[in-house]
């Protein structure tokens, strides 16, 4: 509606600055000083130390309407300065010596990340655990001195020309583009030998290139992605009105994968337009392939309205697949919730993939990926879950640090069916080529 994000923040000044006939302003009939606020970069925890961003406030203060009226502004010239939108910042930055009324003369500081608070906030390790450079704080503090239009610019002039983008890479290799090679950081496949090998993905790569001939493949790949899109909004909804919900960073690195796999596997964008199926309410969704509780041992993929890529996007019950343990109780973050949890006196218990008693206490990624193991061990509770029930304990399940996430979601399953006094599967199905396609949830 806006044409541009600087237009949009251009706009939401003059709109806190809008005048009524009796005096007033919008700002002062909206602002409230006891609204929930959520500090994302420069908020201090446990795994999060310091603040990124010294040079300014990023939250209101609540000690008037006139100093929280400055703070928001400039919040947004920090935004516009950082290059969301910036040819908007000199204007903000008049109108604040404008406002004379508040009696505050507007400053410029540098809108740049703190190095030695990114290097604490987001440390690195090796493969064996050591610490190393931050890779974080390399990144991003070496180019903060630039605004995104400047960097998008370097691309643009220095990388560009030597990138090779994915519609060129599929016309050079033809109809069957991947080979395990491509798949490979060595001369061998030197991978667990739980997960399928680098031939067999490739082979399931090929494999759905050729069936996209009517274009069913793309648009499965299609609402995938704006699933996994739709699982970060719903969640950003939340976030804003409640303080106990977490920001979905994981769910925003797996909605990369989403959008990147329709790339690589097929060399054309996804159809966001296409958007999602929606769950219906009061059914009983599972998580992976061949899990159905109302339909054992039929293999079936899981309902693409539940494909989605963070604990937190899952919406309810049966549908948390991947490796981040998640406590049978809540609390924690994605990836760090096992970690956090061992050592406590009970031992907690983990939820069972594909067997989350409620939404959001499952681990992430719908369907799990068949190279997806366990970075840890732990005990997991098993539920019997019912569509519109409670759900019910029935049993623990142990397991350990490099098993298949897919094989402990078989064993659970069959727990399940035992419980119940059904004759479990045989033996699971071979992995779906989506389940071989997709990388493991990072």
């Amino acid at each position: 509606m806006f044409g541009t994000i600087g237009a949009m923040y251009g706009c939401m000044v003059q709109y806190m600055q809008l005048c009524y006939t009796d005096g007033t302003t919008l700002w002062e009939h909206v602002y409230s000083p006891g609204a929930l606020q959520r500090d994302l970069f420069n908020a201090s925890s446990r795994g999060h130390p310091r603040p990124e961003y010294c040079g300014f406030a990023t939250l209101l203060p609540d000690t008037s309407k006139e100093e929280a009226l400055v703070a928001a502004i400039n919040m947004i010239n920090a935004i516009t300065d950082q290059g969301e939108g910036r040819m908007v910042g000199a204007k903000l930055r008049a109108m604040l010596r404008r406002t004379a009324r508040l009696g505050l003369e507007a400053v410029e500081p540098r809108y740049q990340s703190s190095e030695s608070a990114l290097k604490a906030d987001y440390p690195s390790y090796d493969a064996d655990g050591k610490p190393t450079p931050s890779r974080d704080a390399a990144a991003r503090y070496r180019n903060d001195a630039a605004d995104h239009y400047e960097r998008f610019c370097e691309i643009k002039n220095t990388l560009l020309p030597e990138i090779l983008t994915w519609p060129q890479w599929h016309a050079q290799r033809g109809a069957e583009p991947w080979t395990a090679k491509d798949l490979l950081t060595g001369e061998e496949d030197s991978a667990s030998p739980l997960i399928p090998s680098a031939a067999e993905v490739a082979a399931a790569l090929n494999r759905l290139k050729a069936r996209n001939g009517d274009g069913g493949v793309r648009a499965q790949f299609s609402q995938i992605a704006a699933g996994a899109i739709a699982g970060i909004t719903r969640v950003l909804n939340d976030f804003w009105s409640s303080e106990r919900t977490q920001f979905p960073y994981p769910s925003m690195s797996g909605s990369g994968d989403r959008m990147a796999m329709c790339w690589a596997t097929l060399g054309q964008a996804p159809d966001l337009s296409l958007g999602i199926e929606e769950p219906k309410p009061g059914t009983l969704y599972h998580a992976c392939q061949g899990l159905s509780l109302d339909q054992p041992g039929t293999g079936e993929m899981p309902s693409i309205s539940t494909y989605h890529t963070c604990r937190g996007s899952n919406a309810c019950k049966g549908q948390g697949g991947c490796g981040f343990v998640q406590s049978t109780s809540g609390g924690g973050s994605c990836g760090t919730t096992l970690k956090a949890q061992v050592g406590c006196n009970p031992l907690p218990l983990y939820s069972a993939p594909s067997d989350n008693s409620c939404g959001g206490l499952g681990g992430c990624a719908v369907p799990i990926s068949a190279s997806q193991l366990f970075p840890k061990g732990g005990t997991m509770q098993v539920f019997d879950l019912h569509a519109g029930a409670d759900s019910t304990p029935i049993d623990t399940l142990p397991f350990e640090k490099g098993s298949a996430v897919y094989d402990v979601a078989w064993k659970a399953y069959c727990m399940v069916l035992n419980s119940r006094h059904q004759s479990p599967p045989e033996k699971p199905s071979p992995p779906d080529d989506l389940r071989l396609a997709f990388p493991p949830s990072t």
